[in-house]
């Protein structure tokens, strides 16, 4: 899904890894990433969270909050985006 991020290039700027394929976000700038894929329509959701050891990334764990969120099916209607969008991104 990284094609979507490449259309913004303010996203793209506060990223400080790509290496693994994905954008690769720090504290405090994920939290502008985040705000920018909110007013962009693009939902955040699988947020992984890593740690560097010896120059490498190591993942010490992952959201699971999207599952938590309340759905009306399956997948999310077209109409049901944008409240589903600000749920997924708070």
């Amino acid at each position: 899904m990284t094609e979507d991020f490449e259309l913004i290039p303010s996203i793209i700027a506060l990223a400080n890894n790509r290496s693994t394929g994905e954008l690769a976000f720090t504290f405090p700038e994920v939290v502008e990433a985040i705000h920018l894929c909110t007013s962009n329509e693009i939902a955040v959701l699988g947020v992984e969270m890593f740690v560097i050891r010896n120059g490498g990334y190591y993942a010490s764990g992952c959201s699971t909050y999207d599952l938590q969120l309340p759905r009306k099916g399956p997948e999310v209607q077209r109409h049901q985006w944008t409240e589903y969008l600000r749920e997924s991104n708070n």
